[in-house]
């Protein structure tokens, strides 16, 4: 650091009412101590280049000293603010529940407005983030797409149909799994507790194949369990398992009641299946009359597909576009072009 002999400038002091200037401080500091001692030791007889030598050497070492008073000096700032600070804060907490105490009806209407603001922002982050920010919990999650159908140029994308859905997967060979999934709506589960509405969704096997985790108990859907004459058989969320089954393990292999009819139990689905709520779920293989899957009106599937390994998107996606095109010709008017996102 350097010290200046020199009177400390008028303008150094009045910017220090400012703004603090630790290291300006200790100069002056030194620097005023340093001159008032070269001025005695004048006033003895001693020449100006003598004095200012001997304060020097009594000083000793003037960069150390400046140094360590600075850290010192920093220091003391740092504290002085932090002090400050909590006493303006605690200021403004006090003068700010005054106000609030004085005017109780705002109060009520300020906490009640940002507890539905801190609500309904936390609610779409935990969305927001379980849907397009947390990475994919799937195997091969690189590889898996979900796909639709064009209503026409300009005019958006609309779920698969039916007929769509089995052409595609019966041709495709861009995939290694193509499953689909439908929402019906809640089915009633009873013998367990008072009767509850149950979100049932359909799914065929190659769904899970698609969107692969592992189970937490059991197996997913086979392609034998889509038959018409199949026993039926569910697949339960875990927070359905936990909640109304207390978590048993030994609840695959047994039979649960949903509307009248028993299903038995063949997995639990890991909690990363549920992206939306209702946590509470059941899967059923999604079966249909044959007559069904030559439906090419009926927009009703959500598509999951797992696209081969060096096979790009476009390529697999061309593909069943190709096939679409080809429908499109021979079921003109049903709500698709043949364009496939």
């Amino acid at each position: 650091m350097t010290i200046r002999d020199d009177d400390i400038p008028a303008w150094r002091r009045y910017l220090r009412l400012v703004r603090s200037n630790p290291a300006g401080d200790v100069d002056d500091e030194l620097a005023f101590h340093i001159q008032s001692t070269v001025d005695e030791l004048v006033a003895q007889g001693m020449s100006h280049a003598a004095a200012r030598k001997a304060a020097r050497e009594k000083f000793g070492n003037v960069e150390r000293i400046s140094a360590t008073l600075y850290t010192l000096s920093q220091q003391r700032e740092r504290t002085m603010d932090r002090q400050e600070l909590l006493q303006t804060i605690k200021q403004d907490l006090i003068f700010g529940l005054r106000q609030l105490r004085k005017s109780p009806v705002f109060t009520l209407v300020a906490v009640v407005t940002l507890a539905l603001g801190i609500g309904a922002n936390s609610a779409i982050f935990s969305v927001v983030y379980s849907v397009l920010l947390h990475p994919l919990p799937y195997a091969n999650g690189d590889r898996i797409v979900t796909l639709d159908e064009s209503i026409g140029a300009g005019q958006g994308f609309n779920a698969v149909t039916l007929g769509n859905f089995d052409a595609w997967r019966k041709e495709a060979r861009s995939f290694e799994a193509l499953g689909a999934e439908w929402g019906t709506g809640p089915r009633t589960l009873t013998g367990v507790g008072d009767p509850t509405p149950i979100y049932t969704m359909l799914r065929t096997s190659g769904f899970w194949k698609a969107e692969f985790i592992p189970p937490v108990l059991g197996r997913y859907f086979s392609e034998s369990d889509e038959q018409l004459n199949a026993p039926h058989v569910v697949v339960l969320s875990t927070a359905l398992w936990k909640n109304r089954f207390n978590g048993d393990p030994s609840i695959v292999g047994k039979t649960i009641t949903l509307n009248a009819v028993p299903w038995m139990v063949v997995g639990i689905a890991p909690p990363e299946y549920i992206l939306t709520p209702p946590a509470e779920m059941i899967w059923i293989p999604l079966v249909l009359p044959p007559e069904r899957w030559n439906d090419h009106g009926d927009h009703e599937l959500g598509v999951a597909g797992l696209i081969r390994q060096g096979v790009s998107t476009e390529q697999a996606v061309r593909e069943l576009s190709m096939i679409d095109a080809r429908l499109a010709k021979e079921y003109p008017n049903k709500g698709f072009d043949g364009s496939v996102r």
